[in-house]
């Protein structure tokens, strides 16, 4: 949950002796049209099966995000000009895992955003990080996001009902304002 990233930092790696066994499995994936097959959400490249082959391409819903998402433009840009103009300082994604490490890189690539509410993702249950994250925000002022594929995510619930109860206690009923939930 750090705000500061040291964009510096390089890393390198070698294979060293598993170059080969790397380099075969390349060519079987490239023989095998994989990354065309994963475009064409092509399940069989990993089952057999009808009902996992169901659920991989449900999975692979993602490779048309950015087409999808275009069609809402003028709504999320409409949303974003009500957060501004109502005062949000603070955005904080509560998610796990997949729901949130997209958001994560994001919020690391590009940094804070003249004019633009602080981003925070919260991706733990450490204690600790929770107490740091409710410091550094003005709570009143605050707008959550809660990120579950599913909608049941243990982690996702409990950082929601957490901070619905804390700003319950500030604003009563009107509580939901500051909350809006992704999920299938």
């Amino acid at each position: 949950m750090s705000n500061n990233v040291n964009l510096e930092r390089t890393w390198s790696a070698t294979l060293s002796a598993l170059a080969p066994s790397v380099d075969a499995r390349l060519g079987e994936l490239e023989r095998a049209r994989a990354v065309e097959r994963i475009w064409a959400k092509d399940a069989t490249l990993w089952k057999d099966d009808p009902d996992h082959q169901a659920v991989i391409r449900n999975r692979l819903g993602w490779l048309a995000i950015a087409e999808l998402m275009m069609e809402h433009v003028d709504e999320l840009r409409s949303l974003a000009q009500k957060v501004r103009s109502e005062g949000v300082r603070h955005i904080v994604l509560l998610g796990m895992g997949g729901s949130s490490l997209c958001v994560e890189v994001f919020r690391q690539v590009y940094g804070p955003q003249p004019d633009a509410p602080r981003l925070w993702v919260l991706d733990t249950t450490h204690p600790d990080v929770i107490r740091k994250l409710e410091a550094a925000i003005d709570l009143p002022n605050t707008l959550f996001i809660v990120a579950s594929k599913s909608g049941t995510t243990t982690e996702a619930v409990s950082f929601d009902a957490h901070f619905f109860d804390r700003v319950q206690s500030l604003r009563g009923e009107e509580a939901g304002r500051q909350f809006i939930a992704i999920t299938d």
